[in-house]
C-alpha cells in the first residue's frame, strides 16, 4: 500500500499531521539558517542589537547571538517579534541619511 492509500483510509492521523513543521516563524528560520552577520532582533518589541547569529539549541529553546564585542546573548526565539539582516551601523547610517534629507 502506498502513503496516498493509508491516508485516504484514515484521515484522522493525516489530520493529526497537517501543518507539521509550519507557522513556527522565527524559531525555524533561524534553525535552517548557518551563522551569518545580524543587525537587530526585536524581543518582544524591543530592539536588541546584535552582531552575528550563531546556532540554536532545539532541546533547550535557545538562540544564541554575539554582539559587537563577542558577547554571547542566549534568547529564547519564540519570543523574538522579527530581525533586521542589516547590520546596526549600516541601518543608523541610512535612518541618518534620511533625516539629512529631509
Amino acid at each position: 500500500m502506498s502513503n496516498y492509500y493509508d491516508r485516504d483510509r484514515c484521515p484522522q492521523d493525516h489530520d493529526k499531521d497537517r501543518g507539521k513543521g509550519r507557522g513556527r516563524g522565527v524559531d525555524a528560520l533561524l534553525g535552517r539558517m548557518a551563522p551569518t552577520q545580524m543587525g537587530t532582533v526585536f524581543l518582544n518589541g524591543v530592539a536588541v542589537p546584535v552582531f552575528s547569529f550563531s546556532n540554536t539549541n532545539p532541546a533547550a529553546g535557545l538562540a544564541y547571538f554575539t554582539d559587537d564585542a563577542g558577547n554571547v546573548i542566549v534568547l529564547e526565539p519564540e519570543k523574538i517579534d522579527g530581525i533586521s539582516f542589516a547590520p546596526a551601523d549600516v541601518e543608523e547610517a541610512e535612518e541618518a541619511e534620511e533625516a539629512d534629507e529631509e
